[in-house]
This record gives C-alpha cells, structure tokens and sequence, in this order.
C-alpha cells in the first residue's frame, strides 16, 4: 500500500520477545546502546537473533547519544547494524561520517513550538532519515506525544519518523498524519507497547499494525 508507513519497533533487547515480534510485519528493529537508558543493550546482540531478523528482512537500527563516532562504527559492525540513530547533538558532519562508512543514518530531533527550522536545513544532506520525537530536557523518551500539527511547521523535506509516546490507540489519528504528511516513513513503536523496560506486548503491536493497516486501506478505497 502506497500510503502505509513503515513499522519501527525500538527499545528491544529480550531474545525471546525479539522472536516473536519478529513474526510480525515489521520493518525496523532499535536496539539502545545508550548506557542511561533502561533498555541498554550492554552486549553485543545474540548470533540467532541477527540472523533472524536478516533472514525475516528486518532492519536492525541503533541508537547512540554522542559516542565518539568510532565507537558508534565498531559496534554497530559487531552488531551487523544497516542504520545508525543518532539521538544527541552530533552534528551534520558527523551524520556523513557514518553516511561515508555504509549506514543509514536517522537524525533525531525533539519537537517543541521554539524549533527552528533551519536547524533541520543543516542536516539535510547528510543523513537519511529525520525522526521527530517529544521534546525532553534528557535523551530518553518521555512516553508522551508532541503536538502533530506541528509537523505542517517544520516542512520536512526528508522522509522522517514519527516517534514519541505512540501508543493503542492512536491509529486513526496517525492514519490522519499519513494522508497529510507524503514524507513520513515510517512510526516508531516503544514504551507504551511495554509490559516492562525493553519487553514488548507482541499482541498488541500486532492489533496496532492490523488496525492501522486496514484504516488505512478502508480510506485509500473511498
């Protein structure tokens, strides 16, 4: 379907949940090597589950908050990362860096009404993808969502990812953003889905991905 966004889900780091969810159409999976995070993947990744998510298509995504950009590449090789999430305050040339070594890069952003654009502006030739989350005073998620119509004021120009408190729930006002938004990518599934710190409800991703699936579709057919 034209118009259905992919399907982030981040925080992951239980073997057994990355299975199962791994069953489910999904596109992205985030794991945080980000050592004040809850979810802090503190070893390198499960062979099996690598070559899982490899096997079932899905990309494996990491999220750093300024690392020395070295220290970002070593583990996102020994992890077999394709995309690096950049969390911080690295800056554009430190994007291309990771850009020039093979991955795809996400720039993350936290949304309030005092975001400037231009800001954005910096950023649009060295990495891939935007992601758009709640504005926090820390690097972590706040579980919460930002205003969506602030969306139509930042005027991405990059394909970006709508992160930030997304829970059950919220299908038909994210079916809204999709038909008014063409650039957005993808949506970023963490906290709410939690039933503890890094452990998804596999069942209730799965319910959220078919309800927005099939808004989705009932509206491409009108």
């Amino acid at each position: 379907m034209k118009n259905f966004p992919r399907i982030k889900v981040c925080g992951m780091r239980d073997p057994e949940n990355i299975s199962r969810l791994a069953m489910l159409p999904i596109d992205y999976m985030g794991f945080i090597f980000y050592p004040a995070s809850p979810r802090y993947v503190e070893k390198k990744l499960d062979f099996s589950v690598l070559t899982l998510l490899e096997h079932r298509g899905i990309a494996k995504a990491g999220v750093f908050v300024n690392d020395p950009p070295d220290k970002v590449i070593n583990i996102a090789h020994e992890n077999r990362l394709e995309v690096i999430q950049c969390h911080g305050e690295e800056t554009p040339e430190y994007c291309a860096r990771l850009r020039q070594e093979g991955f795809r890069v996400i720039k993350a952003f936290r949304v309030n009404e005092k975001m400037d654009k231009e800001w954005l502006e910096r950023y649009k030739e060295s990495c891939d993808y935007f992601l758009f989350d709640t504005f926090s005073p820390s690097y972590g998620g706040s579980g919460k969502k930002f205003d969506w119509t602030l969306l139509k004021m930042l005027k991405s120009e990059k394909p970006f990812l709508l992160s930030g408190g997304i829970g059950p729930g919220d299908e038909k006002e994210i079916a809204r953003v999709v038909l008014s938004e063409d650039l957005l990518y993808a949506v970023d599934l963490n906290s709410r889905f939690e039933v503890s710190p890094g452990v998804k409800d596999v069942g209730k991703i799965d319910s959220f991905i078919r309800t927005l699936h099939s808004l989705l579709k009932s509206k491409e057919n009108k």
